[in-house]
Parts: C-alpha cells; sequence; structure tokens
C-alpha cells in the first residue's frame, strides 16, 4: 500500500497505517473529550508581532490566582500603536488550560476509553 500524506512518505503497510488510524483517532478524541473544561478569551500583551494562529501562549490567570500560568491556542491576532502606550497586540486564545495540565496527557483522556473495531469491515471497496 502507498501512503503520501504529511505524516508518512513512502510505502507502509497495512498494520502500520491502522497504528497510525488508531494513534490518530485516541488523540483526536482526547482533544475533544474535555473542552468543557477549557476556555477562551482575548488578551492583550506588548507588542508581538511572532504570535501567529497556532501557536501555543503562556499567559497568567485573568481570574483568580494571578500567579497561575495558563496555556492555550492562538487563534487570530491585531496590533496596534498608539503614543502614549506603545505597540500592543490583541490574542484571541482558545483551549486554556493551567499550564500543568498540557504537561499530563493523560488528563485528556479520562473517561475514555478504547473500542476495538474490525477497520477491514469498514475501508471502501472498489467495484468493476
Amino acid at each position: 500500500m502507498k501512503i503520501r500524506t504529511n505524516l508518512i512518505l513512502g510505502e507502509g503497510s497495512e498494520a502500520n497505517m491502522l497504528d497510525l488510524a488508531r494513534s490518530l483517532t485516541w488523540r483526536l478524541a482526547g482533544q475533544h473529550n474535555r473542552v468543557e473544561d477549557m476556555f477562551s478569551g482575548t488578551y492583550t500583551v506588548p507588542f508581538s508581532p511572532h504570535l501567529r494562529a497556532g501557536t501555543r501562549i503562556r499567559l497568567r490567570a485573568p481570574i483568580g490566582d494571578r500567579t497561575r500560568v495558563m496555556e492555550g491556542y492562538v487563534t487570530s491576532r491585531t496590533h496596534t500603536w498608539s503614543r502614549e502606550r506603545g505597540g500592543q497586540t490583541s490574542v484571541s486564545v482558545t483551549r486554556m488550560l493551567p499550564a500543568e495540565v498540557y504537561e499530563d496527557p493523560a488528563w485528556f483522556a479520562v473517561g475514555l476509553s478504547e473500542v476495538q473495531v474490525n477497520a477491514k469491515e469498514y475501508l471502501p471497496t472498489a467495484r468493476n
């Protein structure tokens, strides 16, 4: 079987593809499993032209314990400039969580269990 994706270049076996599909499915399930525990917001930070959509950013918690470090992903950003304040960047951030949560991948999979499915039954077949 020839496989040509951003993840795999070259030839791969069916077993390798099934392993890849299992790991990607597990990762996707984990990413969507705890979304209700995450929050989003817009933050103003000093001028930061290097921030782009998809960048993971660390910020201080906006409420509660201001010493707590949070992490999230930038979805968009805008820059402004004024004489009084200088340059500022406003970033929209999603999937904000305490930084220590991102260090524990198991947190995302809490409550999930793996289910074995026979992939061959769901593969498309060629019709003549």
